[in-house]
């Protein structure tokens, strides 16, 4: 309840300037304007070290982008399509993923930090080597996920679904199930 109270409804709620992450969005919605064309060329998405510190970029598809290194700190991806998105060595501090699916994605040695993913779908996602601390995973849907040797400080997986879970190398000591 701490975490959820603290990182994830309020994370939902931060308010927004009108219109001040337009022209982020327009730029951002360029790069990956190859899906709408029809070529689905990772080439055009490829956003690898990329800042989108701060951007709203709610439900845009970025579905096998490469945002390897990239920096997602404070962004809004809610609801964002990130579907099979290579993230490995990406920092999400403080980053909205409420709702936003992440099936099959690599987030391989990801610094996540007070990050929302609740009611996201991470089915089949990897977290190998990551860190997440104060993350909040309430109802989000795992089956398949694996976290593999993944550093925990306080994460929060209410009412998630969680079939087929994998966890190997981890502790879960300051982790909440309920």
């Amino acid at each position: 309840e701490q975490i959820a109270g603290k990182y994830g409804p309020a994370a939902r709620r931060r308010p927004r300037a009108p219109g001040a992450d337009e022209d982020a969005r327009r730029q951002m919605r360029v790069l990956v304007q190859g899906a709408k064309d029809g070529d689905e060329s990772r080439a055009k998405r490829n956003l690898t070290g990329a800042d989108l510190s701060g951007m709203d970029v709610r439900d845009l598809d970025l579905s096998g982008a490469m945002l390897e290194g990239a920096n997602l700190d404070r962004a809004d991806l809610m609801g964002a399509n990130l579907q099979g998105a290579v993230l490995t060595r990406a920092s999400l501090e403080q980053t909205a993923l409420f709702g936003a699916d992440l099936r099959d994605a690599n987030l391989g040695d990801t610094t996540l930090y007070r990050t929302d993913l609740g009611e996201a779908d991470l089915r089949g996602a990897t977290f190998m080597k990551s860190h997440l601390r104060h993350v909040d995973f309430g109802r989000a849907k795992l089956e398949g996920a694996s976290f593999l040797e993944a550093t925990f400080d306080e994460a929060l997986f209410t009412l998630a679904e969680a079939p087929k879970l994998t966890f190997y190398k981890v502790d879960l000591r300051r982790c909440h199930f309920a």
